[in-house]
């Protein structure tokens, strides 16, 4: 009975909860749909925050290694300008334009200067 008397006295109370319930779903300017779309937003910023913690990661060991073993920095160098050790081979792959005065011309290390490079005629 006193379940009764309570929705004969508050019926109204449900409605007005639908009614609400039912803008918020519907308007585009506030309300549910930018609460989804803002939770989204942020998902998307955390997966970016966490890629990019990582690729931090690694800069930080790459430079730490470049700080501390002398062949790194001499491998580093090597790949950055596209130069050789003296009897090392230079293997181009196709589409592969890192480097591109390696135009596939023979190429000797000259003795007098370590990773100096010259070209054949």
């Amino acid at each position: 009975m006193l379940v009764g008397e309570f929705w004969k006295k508050f019926w109204v109370l449900p409605v007005v909860v639908f009614f609400a319930l039912g803008i918020a779903v519907v308007d585009h300017d506030s309300g549910i749909r930018t609460y989804w779309q803002l939770r989204k937003e942020v998902r998307a910023a955390q997966a970016r925050i966490a890629a990019l913690e990582q690729e931090t990661d690694a800069l930080r060991q790459e430079a730490e290694l470049l700080e501390k073993d002398s062949f790194t920095i001499e491998q580093a160098i090597r790949e950055d300008l596209g130069l050789a050790r003296p009897g090392d081979v230079i293997v181009k792959l196709p589409g592969e334009e890192k480097f591109p005065f390696l135009d596939g011309s023979p190429v000797e290390a000259d003795s007098s200067e370590p990773n100096a490079r010259t070209t054949t005629p």
